[in-house]
């Protein structure tokens, strides 16, 4: 393996934040065929890419994911992708040498992970640990290895870039970045290599301006420049001098800083280059000339402002003696002619062969390429040769795949839990089961001995009773909780924290004389605020991690101890209304927005058979439209950004039977057409916490918004509405309970065709509880006059069948679904049963809406593909059939990721499954017509340009979905889809009070950190050992430190001139 050397001067690029990736956790995917390596020789700068690239993606929600090198391909962006539109992003550039050892090395890549870090915050971009990328970028170079040119010429540019991919549109800080590295060998970074150049002194144009972006390496920097770089180029000249202000300061020369050799007026040589006010971007080689300046006697070296004046009178005094610019791709570069006001001036530099610019060279060349000894008294130059393992790594274990606990508010009070800024720590003490539990709370000798305590407490025992227990007995000693799962085989028989009556505080429950606890094994903890933070480990060999290092060293209170840190520190506290009111305050100084929290709620889609589109002036009739409802969104107690959300039971099974029943609606459109009523398919998201998103959607009927896009469409009101129908809580079981309310609007026929069609559905007693369900909002916003709601769940009279609501255990095994081996298009027991169930709805509403009876038939293979596609893979093959290329290409970055079910804060935070949603539905409904008149991809453009009711989108084409036929050129899908965000109407209405409790108000706190850690915490004598051996490094180092000054005379603490 190549050894990658670093000539540095100090490791002090490292971040305060843990939040971070790891370069530990780096994935390498290599290429099966390398590209063939250009001759050294013939180089040009930029136009050659080595095999490989480093890349790591950051979501403010969910931090930094691991590195991963791969190879080189371009990139899938969002056209709305921030970057494209505001230029967030920035970049680094520094270079590979091999030298005559054969060994690779960096040149003082400490300070471009400074400045890179530096721009970073400028920007408001995601930090890291230079060190982590550092080492990244040290793999990523041994990967590509071959591709560091083995000559004294060419080199290995790296280009490190962090680009804000956010695809939403509004001046604003990215919640989603990206950050990679590209390198390939280069030659000289001007065309005529190491000679002079010519500079135009452009006295209109300007780089940079005090307080501006002069002083970061800032894409936003560079493409302005290209204007005058043209001007420059038409002139005869390779480079533009910046100039600034009245007086004509000298700034830059284009890409480089730039230096100038003068005879001063005292009649000693001087080195001279503007100084860092902001205007001058701090360079590396930059940096380098000035340390290596300060070190030859023959000269004085000032970092002071200079302007043209100063400069031609030198040159006409015949004071100038040289002038050059410097930078990482040309290192140094001459400069014999400047064009300032339209005279030319020929300099001095070239007259003498440019000696000060060449001796520069020579030596940072032969510095860079390993051929010079480094001395110590420049202080400059550190070589690590190899790969140290940092300390902070020998002193923690980190579990980075551990879930967390987060705040959440609304109008009154905040719920979960959050660590302090800093976070907790605490004496790691390990509890199994009820016996342990108890022989711990009664050691008082133990519990006296420490001052904290984060206890490690088997899943099994996570409930009210042993964590008020807890509480009650450590009070502040107890200053963290970490949760493990021994393995999947050990899990709960319930897990869910949910209210035993869930959304209680805003349902149709408060308008009935009966409360039923629905979630009898509940326990709220979830609606509970603790003062410390609660994480959980599932992943088996985590725990296997954790007790071991809990055996070797908890053995007794002599030894030492095993210590956790728990790091989740939350933004927002107290209420919605109080962290609301803080985000609109703006900072006094920058006028730069801080956000805490941000409103709960997603997207609410809907979508219809785009034949059945009423536009002014025809009148909808009175209840001729049908609603179908079906959630989106759920909620769990503990997060894990890349593990499993839950949710399957609910709300994936029943998303899965609503699409299913839209593919055969679609499939069946031409019967339906015989009949005037509209069935509108409904997604709510957001309505998991209190039916915000319910809240929404009738507050849009309400005033005259439903349905948005397009005014000329007549909206829907209450009025029109003749039922909803809603799939909730469905589980796999022999029988499915059909709810209704109230009792004098329902259709009995309609109800008595879907019993005779399924003998699996139950009718519940009318006008009896209705379950958690969207519809009680309808119901109560209507005050149960107007419609009636057909509620279809696998939830009987008195018991939702979930053990798992709302937990994130809610996954595939629970419907026996063995999710290491389900393949896309295979037949499952659940993908049978939602066959059973939306055959015999849909024959139901076609037998009560248009009057006949009819056997309707779906393919098994739709069905069987949802479940893969929603359970296991979002980028499966349906998405990329029923879109096109570039639609699809946004759903490879999920790639065998299933479809998440949790609180949304859309548009800050987003998710796959709106996405996901929008394209198959309105797949599924799309008018079918279109199919078979064979329009190209730009007649299918210009009808979307003349229809402004429906959407048109040109696809390859799915088989199962269409004719049966084996192969499609491609056809035209025109479909009828909406979709607005979800948020509670509290966040919409002017001047609303927050604390009020007419709609729901709830937020998410942002966070920046998360974090779980082990450490050792050592005994008494350990700490005094180690005390003294510090002293005695110390002492020694001193005497180290006076034996080199006393014998070199050379003062190692000397200030720099500047």
């Amino acid at each position: 393996m190549n050894k990658i050397c670093l000539l540095t001067l100090r490791r002090s690029y490292a971040t305060t934040s843990t939040s971070t990736f790891r370069a530990a956790d780096t994935i390498i995917k290599k290429t099966e065929h390398g590209n063939p390596k250009p001759d050294p020789n013939k180089l040009v700068f930029g136009a050659n890419f080595s095999d490989h690239m480093l890349t790591i993606k950051h979501t403010n929600a969910s931090g930094w994911e691991k590195p991963v090198i791969e190879p080189l391909k371009p990139f899938s962006i969002h056209p709305a992708a921030k970057v494209l539109h505001y230029a967030i992003e920035i970049f680094e550039g520094l270079k590979a040498y091999r030298g005559n050892d054969g060994k690779i090395r960096l040149f003082r890549p400490d300070l471009n992970m400074k400045r890179m870090l530096t721009s970073a915050e400028r920007s408001v971009l995601p930090i890291f640990d230079g060190n982590e990328l550092l080492e990244c970028i040290k793999k990523l170079i041994q990967v590509d290895a071959d591709w560091v040119p083995r000559s004294t010429s060419s080199t290995l540019y790296i280009r490190p870039t962090l680009i804000g991919t956010e695809p939403t549109l509004g001046v604003g800080a990215s919640n989603e970045s990206l950050l990679f590295v590209v390198t390939g060998p280069v030659g000289p970074y001007f065309p005529t290599g190491f000679k002079p150049v010519s500079l135009l002194a452009d006295t209109f144009h300007c780089r940079a301006f005090p307080g501006g972006v002069g002083a970061y390496k800032a894409g936003s920097n560079y493409g302005p420049t290209i204007y005058v770089n043209q001007l420059a180029h038409s002139k005869g000249c390779q480079q533009v001098l910046w100039l600034y202000g009245n007086k004509q300061h000298i700034t830059e020369v284009g890409t480089m800083n730039v230096f100038i050799y003068l005879k001063n007026k005292k009649g000693s040589n001087e080195l001279v280059t503007p100084p860092l006010n902001g205007l001058i971007l701090p360079g590396v080689t930059r940096q380098s000339i000035l340390d290596l300046g300060r070190t030859w006697k023959e000269l004085t070296v000032s970092e002071r402002e200079i302007t043209m004046d100063e400069l031609l009178e030198a040159h006409r005094e015949n004071r100038l003696l040289e002038m050059f610019g410097a930078g990482t791709a040309c290192i140094v570069c001459p400069v014999e002619r400047i064009i300032y006001e339209g005279k030319e001036y020929n300099l001095a530099t070239m007259n003498k062969g440019a000696p000060l610019t060449i001796r520069f060279h020579d030596e940072l060349v032969n510095i860079q390429f390993g051929r010079k000894p480094i001395y110590l008294f420049l202080q400059i130059f550190v070589v690590f040769c190899s790969q140290p393992k940092r300390v902070v790594d020998r002193m923690y274990i980190s579990f980075d795949r551990a879930r967390y606990c987060v705040r959440r508010l609304n109008g009154t009070h905040e719920i979960g839990c959050q660590s302090s800024i800093r976070g907790n720590s605490g004496r790691m003490y390990m509890i199994d089961n009820d016996q342990e539990f108890h022989i711990y709370l009664t050691d008082k000798k133990l519990i006296d001995s420490f001052n904290s305590f984060i206890i490690v407490l088997n899943v099994n025992l996570f409930n009210t009773y042993y964590i008020d227990y807890l509480m009650k007995h450590l009070d502040k000693k107890l200053n963290g909780l970490l949760l493990y799962l021994k393995s999947n085989l050990s899990r709960p028989l319930d897990f869910s924290h949910d209210d035993q009556c869930p959304n209680n505080r805003n349902s149709f429950y408060l308008n009935q004389t009966e409360k039923i606890n629905w979630n009898s094994k509940g326990t709220s903890l979830f609606f509970r605020s603790f003062p410390f933070p609660i994480m959980l480990i599932d992943e088996e060999d985590d725990y296997k991690r954790l007790i071991e290092f809990y055996r070797q060293f908890n053995n007794s209170q002599s030894s030492p101890a095993c210590g956790l840190e728990l790091k989740s520190f939350q933004n927002a506290a107290h209420t919605t209304k109080t962290c609301m009111t803080r985000n609109d305050i703006s900072h006094s100084l920058i006028d730069l927005q801080e956000i805490f929290c941000d409103p709960i709620g997603g997207l609410n889609i809907y979508s219809k058979l785009p034949q059945s589109i009423k536009i002014k002036p025809d009148q909808r009739s009175l209840k001729s439209v049908i609603l179908i409802l079906v959630t989106t969104d759920s909620f769990q107690m503990f997060l894990k950004p890349k593990g499993s959300t839950g949710g399957v039971q609910q709300p994936a099974t029943a998303l899965i039977t609503f699409l299913t029943l839209a593919h055969l609606i679609g499939q069946e459109q031409d019967e339906f057409k015989k009949q005037n009523k509209e069935i509108i398919f409904v997604t709510l998201d957001g309505d998991a916490l209190d039916y915000s998103a319910s809240f929404k959607f009738m507050f849009d009927m309400i005033n005259g918004y439903f349905p948005i896009g397009n005014k000329n469409e007549q909206p829907i009101k209450i009025e029109h509405i003749h039922s909803i129908i809603e799939f909730q809580s469905l589980s796999m079981t022999n029988e499915l309970w059909l709810h209704t309310h109230p009792s004098s609007l329902i259709n009995q026929t309609f109800i008595d065709i879907l019993l005779r069609n399924n003998p699996m559905i139950n009718l519940i007693r009318p006008n009896s509880p209705l379950p958690p369900a969207s519809s009680q909002i309808f119901l109560r916003q209507t005050l149960s006059l107007s419609f009636p709601v057909y509620i279809l769940s696998s939830t009987n009279q008195n018991q939702l069948l979930n053990h798992y609501y709302h937990s994130f255990f809610d996954d595939p095994s629970t419907l026996s679904i063995n999710i290491s081996t389900l393949e896309y298009n295979t037949t499952t027991e659940i993908s049978l049963w939602i066959k059973r169930i939306v055959e015999p709805f849909a024959q139901t509403l076609i037998e009560s809406l248009v009057g006949i009876k009819k056997n309707v038939i779906i393919k098994q293979e739709i069905i069987n593909n949802l479940v893969y596609c929603i359970l296991k893979n979002i980028n499966c093959p349906l998405i990329h059939n029923v879109t096109n290329q570039s639609v699809g290409n946004t759903f490879k970055p999920f790639d065998q990721t299933s479809m998440p079910f949790s609180i949304n804060t859309y548009p800050i935070s987003t998710t796959p499954t709106f996405p996901f949603i929008k394209y198959v539905l309105g797949y599924f409904l799309r008018d079918r017509s279109y199919d078979i008149q064979n329009l190209t991809k730009i007649s299918c453009k210009e009808h979307a340009y003349n229809d402004s009711f429906c959407s048109y989108t040109f696809v390859d084409g799915y088989a199962p979905s269409i004719i049966n036929e084996k192969s499609f050129s491609g056809y035209c899908v025109r479909s009828y889809l909406r979709f607005v965000q979800s948020i509670s109407p509290a966040f919409i209405i002017e001047n609303y009070d927050l604390s009020q409790t007419t709609y729901p108000a709830w937020t998410e706190s942002r966070w920046t950190t998360i974090s779980l850690r082990l450490f050792i915490i050592p005994t008494r004598t350990h700490e005094i050992v180690t005390l003294i051996i510090g002293i005695l490094l110390t002492f020694i180092s001193f005497c180290v430190l006076f034996f080199l000054r006393y014998y070199t005379k050379i003062s190692l603490f000397q200030p720099s001139s500047s």
